[in-house]
């Protein structure tokens, strides 16, 4: 499979000599790790990714290569490769003998913007004193990326494409080395708040996890429209910041929320809210590349929610379905919200019974029962 045009551009513009350790991002199935793996017998290399189901594909296309590359999808990039589980967002390297020679960060005109800065500096801060940072974006055009990397570094090298196959031109590939720390860390995540029935309650967010700095219209949707009742086991499908895991957690006595996603910083900033608002052992995640609960919990839940993401062709939303139907005990309920509700009408008529639909917000909740 080729990569796509930004992860493609750094495959053509990394360096000749050869590199000992390197840290690099996907935007489809770790084709820059492996070829840099491939490439340098003696390199060791972490391909990191914030989304479980393509740390999944990476793995099972690039494979290992002999423990030399590793897949991690984890909140932060690691260290180093021997702390390729331990990333934290302020890990700083300051000098020429830790961290990594280099690092590879394709990425998208379209993609998230503080993510991006939130990634270069990450990146910045992980690289050996005299390492080399590249970045690539999609975009012939672009100016904001090569701004940032102005902020970061001294002196910044552009490559702008020549399509070898005389096509239109892929993009542009920006670099710099690292001569010394940043003085200045900026932090990207927020603490923000939202109220439900009269309770006032505290979600974490972080760029990359859905609705990033605020409670999204259909999670707003969902909250008003879920009715969990005292000792309920409720399952929140692709939990994001949490809002409606620690919304239903709070609406009574001994209510439980588990919330999974395929996003690692969206399991953390669920866990970090339910900290913040007392509600640690009444709410808790995990990282899954399916929808699915831990296997011990399935076929226990009263509940299951979810607000599944438009972009996927419905692919997402199955999988919500199906865990759903995993995951309830007979009898219980499944609400998904939507604006567009005659898919959600015909599938779930195939799992659930009493499928049914109700506005709310200029949402559609579709709900239905496990028979």
């Amino acid at each position: 499979m080729r990569a796509p045009d930004s992860e493609q551009l750094l495959i053509e513009n990394l360096p000749d000599e050869p590199v000992g350790t390197a840290l690099c991002t996907t935007r489809a199935r770790g084709q820059l790790a492996g070829l840099i793996a491939a490439r340098w017998p003696d390199s060791r290399v972490v391909c990191h990714t914030l989304d479980a189901y393509h740390a999944q594909e990476t793995v099972a296309v690039q494979g290992s290569y002999g423990g030399r590359l590793e897949t991690v999808c984890i909140p932060d990039f690691p260290l180093s490769p021997a702390d390729s589980r331990n990333g934290e967002s302020t890990g700083v390297v300051d000098s020429a003998g830790e961290g990594f020679d280099l690092a590879a960060l394709p990425t998208t005109a379209g993609g998230e913007s503080e993510l991006t800065r939130e990634l270069l500096r990450e990146a910045h801060n992980r690289l050996r004193i005299g390492g080399r940072l590249l970045i690539s974006v999609d975009n012939v055009s672009d100016s904001w990326t090569h701004d940032r990397m102005r902020e970061l570094f001294p002196k910044v090298t552009v490559v702008t494409d020549e399509n070898p196959t005389g096509g239109k031109p892929r993009g542009v590939v920006y670099g710099g080395t690292k001569d010394a720390p940043l003085r200045k860390q900026k932090e990207y995540d927020c603490e923000f708040a939202f109220r439900d029935r009269g309770t006032l309650l505290k979600a974490v967010s972080r760029p990359g996890v859905f609705s990033h700095r605020r409670i999204d219209p259909g999670g707003r949707s969902l909250i008003e429209a879920m009715a969990p009742a005292d000792g309920d086991r409720v399952l929140d499908l692709g939990c994001g910041s949490g809002v409606v895991s620690l919304a239903a957690a709070a609406r009574g006595e001994g209510i439980t929320v588990h919330g999974v996603d395929s996003n690692p910083r969206a399991v953390e900033c669920t866990l970090r809210g339910a900290a913040l608002n007392d509600l640690s052992d009444r709410v808790t995640a995990s990282l899954t590349a399916d929808a699915l609960p831990p296997a011990e919990l399935r076929g226990t839940f009263d509940l299951a929610v979810g607000n599944p993401p438009y972009f996927s062709h419905q692919r997402i939303a199955g999988l919500f379905l199906a865990a759903a139907d995993a995951a309830l005990k007979p009898g219980g309920v499944v609400l998904m919200v939507t604006k567009q509700p005659s898919w959600f009408l015909e599938s779930m008529g195939e799992r659930f019974a009493d499928v049914s639909s109700e506005e709310v917000r200029r949402y559609h909740v579709v709900r239905g029962r496990k028979r």
